[in-house]
């Protein structure tokens, strides 16, 4: 179900509002609000806002043919708060960066990576189209699966405070990461690809027994 306009921001999107405090753009946080339940082209829209990153800014996607189908949206990151900054150039980078990420994954196809959907475009209402130039053109979305699980650093340090995993226990779930994690790059690189982020932050580690773990 797409979500209403002013519903109140979640537990984790107060938390987001913090961070971009934190670094002096707290009014970005307000802008992304505005982009809650905007229609995306055929039967998508976005949800509530899950990340802002250096590159692209995180969605949740809910799907009017699926609801139940788990995914996010990635489209790009700019000064949406500070119009006076924004440039035809900087639009034209920002987009391209999302299009280029679409590609490689779709390109790619691995299980070990999340699954391409779409790649959507929408009409910005946070840009002045009368601006011309990029400002008149549609935003991109990457639409592609939301990844279940926890992040490997999170993990690592739930594991650690709770106090309750022994350090053979321990040692075993990391063996099975680590095998995992090997077969996620071997597999990349029989198609051509070399994973080059590799970081806690980017590995998923989902559920019990196997440990399985998605880049």
């Amino acid at each position: 179900m797409s979500l209403r306009p002013g519903t109140p921001p979640s537990i984790r999107e107060l938390r987001i509002a913090r961070r971009l405090e934190s670094r002096g753009r707290r009014d970005l946080f307000s802008e992304l609000l505005k982009l809650r339940g905007l229609a995306l082209g055929e039967g998508y829209s976005l949800g509530r806002l899950c990340a802002v990153g250096g590159e692209g800014v995180l969605f949740e996607v809910h799907s009017d043919v699926d609801p139940a189908l788990p995914l996010v949206g990635k489209i790009p990151v700019a000064s949406w708060h500070t119009p006076i900054e924004l440039t035809s150039g900087i639009l034209r980078l920002a987009r391209a960066i999302i299009d280029h990420e679409a590609n490689l994954l779709e390109t790619a196809g691995s299980p070990f990576l999340p699954r391409f959907e779409e790649l959507l475009e929408f009409e910005n209402p946070l840009l002045e189209s009368a601006r011309g130039g990029e400002f008149a053109e549609p935003e991109p979305c990457l639409v592609m699966e939301r990844l279940g699980g926890q992040d490997l650093d999170v993990w690592l340090c739930r594991v650690h405070r709770s106090g309750h995993v022994g350090r053979e226990s321990l040692r075993t779930s990391l063996d099975r990461i680590v095998v995992w994690l090997l077969h996620a790059l071997v597999d990349l690189e029989s198609r051509d690809f070399l994973y080059a982020d590799l970081r806690p932050g980017n590995l998923r580690v989902l559920g019990r027994p196997d440990r399985r773990v998605r880049l």
